[in-house]
């Protein structure tokens, strides 16, 4: 018997196919579309399984479709309310997605439309032209301490574009094209302003990163001449901190990544931090490329 599964309107859709208990193919549509978490109907997935099992749809006994909208509401439901009253922020962005109704939002990553009165009320520009990244975070949190408020709707205008790099690939990317250094480029642009603490939260572990490398060292400053032990106890308490993510992320990959990423943000807010900058309210060179007739 070969059945065909299917996964869709929800997030990361996907097609499965199995012959006799045997599976054939998998494919997620991402892969093909490009659209990160893409939640549409899996045209692609579905296409990519036939093929690989060498059959038509005419071939197929059964299509298994995972699942109805009310039998994964009740599961978030019965998930979260296990937990309670931790993963409320989860939970909360789990139901939005499920529901169009308007959320509070800290920022609108991803774009968003915003009222011209409200920007030039705040500062008088969209975007920090010295930010590569982090430009929506540092609007919405200029407009938040400005009165404004956010919200975002459940139903998505744009969509972002998967990574086909690796992990390593992506990172050398991000700090040859500088966008590394956001981190420190925003915490100078915005050291000055209200928002300033908002602004911190996005870059946590980070700092934090940053603390522990002070606090290193000094240990090795002093413990050279003073005492051994207290380094000795620093670095068992790092093994101590990620054996612990580790144990609740349920995977030491997972924890020491999650780690090494945290020191790559850390090296890009102290470069940011020297990074030159520019007024983010002086006009963008540009350049007339056409002349329209009476203007």
């Amino acid at each position: 018997m070969r059945v065909l599964g299917v996964s869709a309107f929800y997030h990361d859709r996907a097609a499965a196919l199995i012959d006799d208990g045997v599976i054939i193919a998998t494919a997620q549509e991402e892969r093909f579309s490009r659209s990160k978490h893409d939640s549409r109907f899996p045209v692609h997935a579905l296409s990519y399984c036939l093929n690989q099992g060498g059959i038509g749809l005419d071939c197929v006994d059964q299509v298994v479709f995972y699942d109805k909208p009310f039998f994964k509401f009740e599961r978030l439901v019965e998930t979260y309310l296990a937990f309670a009253p931790h993963g409320f922020k989860s939970f909360r962005m789990s139901v939005n997605k499920v529901s169009s109704r308007p959320q509070p939002a800290k920022s609108l990553g991803g774009g968003g439309l915003y009222r011209r009165d409200a920007i030039v009320a705040c500062g008088g520009y969209a975007g920090n032209r010295n930010l590569k990244a982090w430009e929506e975070a540092e609007l919405g949190r200029r407009l938040i301490a400005g009165g404004w408020s956010l919200e975002r709707i459940g139903v998505p205008g744009g969509r972002h574009t998967g990574h086909s790099l690796s992990t390593w690939a992506l990172l050398r990317s991000l700090w040859r094209s500088k966008r590394a250094m956001a981190n420190g480029v925003l915490l100078k642009e915005t050291i000055a302003y209200p928002w300033r603490g908002t602004a911190l939260t996005v870059m946590l572990q980070p700092l934090l990163v940053l603390l522990m490398w002070a606090g290193m060292g000094t240990l090795l400053v002093v413990g050279v001449t003073i005492s051994w032990d207290a380094l000795a106890i620093y670095f068992i308490g790092i093994l101590c901190a990620v054996g612990a993510f580790a144990a609740l992320k349920r995977s030491l990959t997972h924890a020491l990544t999650s780690f090494a990423l945290w020191h790559f943000h850390a090296a890009g807010i102290v470069m940011g931090m020297f990074a030159p900058t520019v007024s983010a309210r002086e006009p963008i060179d540009s350049v007339r490329l056409n002349t329209v007739q009476g203007s």
